[in-house]
């Protein structure tokens, strides 16, 4: 490991080749791979079908406001797990257009070469050499816990990816050199933001907090005005940046499931079981949960900190705090994080391990850079020897990481042959321009277990789908497991049922079934209902939880949270579809009386009504739905959904970027006057010539 410099265009270049290498290397391996390494877990059954239908959207000309295909409705990019907003996506839709089930192959090999790259940063920026820099992205690429969050739950990785060049942006700006305005501001902007915009916007504040320890505490001549300063527009150029995505998602928690204090939410705490798994390659894997640390890796690490390395007491200290919250009841650290907002939104501290493997990682490579520079041959030897045992054991490691993510994949039963057996269905997907058709997977014991979200990728559009993050607590109520008359007032029309349950769900329901495999069933309603319906018989009721009460206890009328005058003598009518796309419908009808237009869409917020170019107030109906009220006559009904903050948050970053490019031609111009005002005057050549001449 030569010593080298930070500068100059090769040390630039350097995370770029690196992280273009490891995203090759990985993503020849998964396209040469028989089956997609990521069709499993939450990457598979949820994120998959909300992602890829949101850029097939985009592709299509359109914004991706609402979908239809999951859940009787959902806000896609108010819900941020579909990453609806992330440009990186992009790049993986136009790959795998032909082949939607390898998308997040994609942006795996993509991601992980981004994170290589900026672990390779983060270590040459540190001080440590071009040798140093290569091991510490190589370490980085090579993390179980990097992989296993990628395969599982990839907005999660999709984030982590970007936390080593945030941590490059906030050592940069700890620096009195570093304009306020300029590349390393941007640079902290930009990866924070793409930490929301990916989907899991928690992860960009477990982020957001070690970068803003490094900013106070580098050790600098900075003064500590200056350092809040910087922390503070690091914040609000951050939060103006991912306003289209943070807003709608404020705006819309709620309305949903996350609001208040989450439940439950120590479940997925990084258990010690065993943690001997944790530190000793050969042992097996924690939890069947890929997560590895070693003894090499801690030795080399253990080097940085005794040669006091940069930044390798803010490394250690980072990794220590988040171990001991990744650990949950186990230590109860995390109880007292998850009492103060916005923390008591989130759940699963396991979340934070990652904090703790990526930095010892990186600390590795710094050791072994300050045991390489002493060059005596002893330590040099020791070096080497530790540099080999290191990548020796994650080697070792690799079978075990894969038997334990092979094990996981099957127990989850999420396999190709599922997707392609989707696609035979054919009567569960509507025609094309008309509203689809509502389908009930009773599969799994929560949410949707035979179809999930992967039935979005093919059209079909499910009421109960993967477990998206937002989700209105009705849906979970009525759904688990639903009344027959729940099913038709919530306007099912299929029943897709794995087939081992396939003779209970016809002697409960008592429809008729229409297909029938080795795999699945599939019933119809024999009432055919449509997504869209005139009331004939409704009830008024006087709050939203009483109109879940209503629908629990059988009662087949619509219920509406409304006057009472609002139901009053409904008339019927024929209803036709003018014009329909998610999010949109034109509708006409002509009626006698009093009328009542049932919207089988989730009532989120952002929905708007008007009834011949009148807007009215669509009330809350049918549970998870709503209503549009109409007097007598003929009319065209418009429903538009429009996502809540969306239109201002794309303002406010436009905004931001203005100002933020206004303020840094401003500096430019001050800098480079400074400069020249400081420069020493020329001296007169003429004159001293002349007076050269005159002695």
């Amino acid at each position: 490991m030569r010593e080298g410099t930070r500068s100059g265009r090769g040390g630039a270049a350097l995370p770029i080749v690196l992280g273009v290498l490891v995203t090759a290397v990985v993503g020849a391996a998964m396209w040469r791979s028989a089956d997609p390494w990521t069709f499993t877990m939450d990457t598979g059954g949820v994120f998959l079908g909300q992602t890829v239908p949101a850029f097939r959207t985009w592709f299509a000309g359109h914004v991706p406001e609402w979908t239809d295909l999951l859940w009787g409705g959902l806000p896609v990019i108010g819900d941020s797990t579909s990453a609806a907003l992330y440009l990186p996506h992009a790049i993986a839709y136009a790959l795998t257009i032909d082949d939607p089930l390898r998308f997040f192959d994609v942006a795996f090999a993509l991601h992980l070469g981004i994170f290589a790259a900026g672990s390779a940063a983060l270590v040459r920026r540190l001080g440590a050499s071009a040798g140093a820099a290569v091991l510490g992205g190589v370490l980085a690429a090579s993390s179980p816990f990097a992989h296993y969050s990628a395969i599982g739950f990839f907005p999660v990785f999709g984030a982590h990816a970007w936390w080593p060049w945030t941590l490059v942006a906030a050592d940069a700006l700890a620096q009195p050199t570093t304009s306020l305005f300029g590349a390393s501001m941007l640079l902290g902007w930009i990866t924070l933001a793409a930490q929301v915009m990916v989907g899991v916007p928690e992860q960009a504040l477990y982020c957001a907090l070690p970068a803003t320890l490094w900013i106070l505490v580098r050790r600098s001549p900075l003064g500590i005005g200056a350092r809040l300063v910087r922390i503070a527009l690091l914040g609000v150029g951050t939060a103006a940046l991912a306003a289209p995505q943070l807003l709608p998602t404020v705006l819309l928690v709620p309305w949903s499931q996350r609001a208040g204090m989450v439940e439950n939410y120590a479940l997925g705490s990084f258990w010690l079981n065993d943690p001997v798994q944790l530190f000793v390659t050969g042992t097996g894997v924690l939890n069947d949960i890929p997560a590895f640390l070693g003894i090499a890796t801690l030795a080399l690490a253990a080097a940085a900190v005794l040669a006091r390395r940069p930044a390798a007491i803010l490394l250690v200290a980072t990794g220590a705090v988040a171990f001991a919250l990744s650990l949950g009841p186990q230590l109860g650290l995390y109880d007292l994080l998850h009492q103060v907002p916005p923390f008591d939104h989130f759940r699963n501290p396991n979340k934070l391990y990652a904090l703790a493997e990526y930095g010892t990682l990186w600390l590795a490579a710094l050791g072994a850079d300050a045991l390489w520079r002493r060059r005596s041959t002893v330590t040099r030897v020791v070096a080497a020897i530790l540099v080999v045992a290191t990548i020796g054991e994650r080697a070792r490691y690799l079978p075990d990481e894969v038997a334990a993510l092979d094990k996981t994949r099957q127990g989850d039963g999420l396999f190709p042959d599922r997707y392609e057996r989707l696609a035979a269905l054919t009567p569960l997907r509507p025609p094309p321009r008309l509203p689809s058709q509502i389908v009930y997977d009773a599969g799994g014991p929560i949410a949707g277990g035979y179809a999930r979200s992967v039935g979005a990728l093919l059209g079909i559009s499910s009421i109960r789908a993967g477990g998206v993050a937002f989700l209105s607590p009705a849906h979970v109520r009525l759904l688990n497991p639903p009344r027959r008359t729940t099913l038709d007032l919530l306007g099912v029309r299929f029943a897709l049922v794995p087939s081992v349950h396939c003779v209970v769900f016809a002697r409960k329901i008592m429809w008729r079934m229409v297909y029938r495999d080795d795999a699945c069933c599939i019933f119809e309603n024999p009432t055919r209902p449509t997504r869209h319906m005139l009331v004939q018989h409704a009830l008024t009721v006087d709050s939203e939880r009483t109109m879940l009460e209503t629908i629990l206890r059988g009662d087949p009328a619509v219920p509406v949270v409304a006057p009472p005058e609002t139901v009053a003598g409904l008339g019927a009518g024929p209803l036709i579809t003018a014009g329909y796309e998610p999010g949109h419908a034109a509708l006409r009808t002509v009626v006698a009386s009093r009328a009542l237009l049932l919207v089988r869409d989730s009532f989120a917020p952002g929905w708007r009504a008007s009834v011949d170019g009148k807007e009215v107030t669509p009330y809350p109906a049918a549970g998870i739905y709503f209503a549009v009220p109409m007097g007598p006559g003929m009319h065209t009904i418009i429903v538009d959904y429009r996502t809540p903050g969306f239109r201002t948050g794309l303002a406010v970053c436009a905004l931001w970027l203005v100002l933020a490019l206004v303020a840094a031609a401003v500096g430019r111009r001050r800098r480079r006057r400074t400069a020249t005002a400081s420069a020493p005057a020329p001296r007169d050549v003429v004159s001293s010539s002349s007076a050269a001449c005159a002695r």
